[in-house]
């Protein structure tokens, strides 16, 4: 019985290979080293082309020589610039932020239901302007600037298509 459900199971492995189709990876790779960046369908992207619009979003479609990101086509030799995300600084910039409006905010409201006067401390706006100021600073240091320009990174479609089958765009000749 364990030798039926595993011929089963490898039996439904192939039929779901067979009818896998390959996909396309969208790669930003810097020239002479192996430093990349992958994206694929469903992936969050961030860009501006060579006219200066900054477009953001998730990637619809890969092609071979476009991208598709929130439904409006970039042609690849169209983007000037892809921004990546830096994480701990847009996570640290984050708790600044929000810790220093929550930090004057709870000590204001404590104050206040404690009938202490003044309601709004000095060191306490000026630990929260810190705070506040750190984490607006570090805002502008959160994205990476990746130009592509051929020299510094450029773009290369990479196509892992496992069946090649052009359907119904075939030539008549070509149908096999």
């Amino acid at each position: 019985m364990a030798t039926l459900k595993t011929i089963l199971l490898i039996s439904i492995m192939q039929c779901m290979l067979l009818t896998s189709y390959g996909q396309l990876v969208f790669m930003v790779e810097k020239p002479g080293t192996i430093n990349n960046l992958k994206y694929r369908c469903g992936e969050r992207m961030d860009l501006k082309t060579k006219s200066g619009e900054r477009i953001s979003g998730i990637i619809n479609q890969i092609r071979d020589t476009a991208i598709v990101v929130n439904y409006l086509m970039v042609k690849n030799d169209n983007i000037a610039i892809i921004y990546t995300r830096r994480v701990i600084n847009s996570m640290f910039s984050a708790a600044g932020i929000f810790g220093g409006i929550g930090y004057v905010g709870i000590d204001g409201l404590n104050n206040l239901i404690n009938n202490e006067s003044p309601i709004i401390r000095k060191s306490v706006v000026k630990t929260g302007g810190i705070m506040l100021g750190a984490g607006l600073l570090l805002k502008l240091f959160s994205m990476r600037k990746r130009h592509i320009n051929n020299e510094d990174w450029r773009i290369k479609v990479l196509d892992f298509t496992i069946i090649n089958d052009p359907g119904i765009y075939a030539n008549p000749g070509e149908r096999k």
